[in-house]
């Protein structure tokens, strides 16, 4: 599919342009949030911190940060820490590359996004239940 005929579809069908938003929030989601990948997260943050991540036992590599009040607190952050901690950042960059992803599997990526939405809808009713 080009990409012309990839715009056409998502514009053409509310519920594909659904599963593909879903989609996008639940990848941003599973990165920037979701306690699965925690420790990856963290060993991310160290190397690269966002400003405002705290640490209680080690500096972060990059940034500026200061030891106050028993932890480590960045204060200026890095590029790459900014990018996976912004929503609106990571959350333009997971829906160009699954827009991509759409123009050469669209079944697959509408597929995975309603996983995702219903991913969501299960941690949304589980935390309003």
């Amino acid at each position: 599919m080009n990409l012309d005929h990839a715009v056409q579809s998502l514009t053409s069908s509310p519920l594909t342009l659904l599963a593909f938003i879903l989609g996008v929030y639940g990848w941003w989601r599973l990165l920037a949030r979701d306690s699965i990948l925690d420790s990856a997260r963290r060993a991310f943050y160290l190397r690269w911190p966002h400003e405002g991540f705290v640490d209680q036992k080690v500096r972060p590599k990059r940034g500026v940060a200061v030891y106050s009040s028993g932890v480590w607190y960045t204060q200026v952050g890095t590029f790459l820490g900014e990018l996976l901690y912004c929503p609106f950042c990571l959350s333009w960059w997971i829906a160009v590359a699954q827009f991509f992803a759409f123009a050469q599997w669209p079944h697959l990526v509408v597929a995975f996004g309603i996983l995702h939405g219903c991913r969501v809808a299960a941690g949304f009713l589980s935390k309003h239940a």
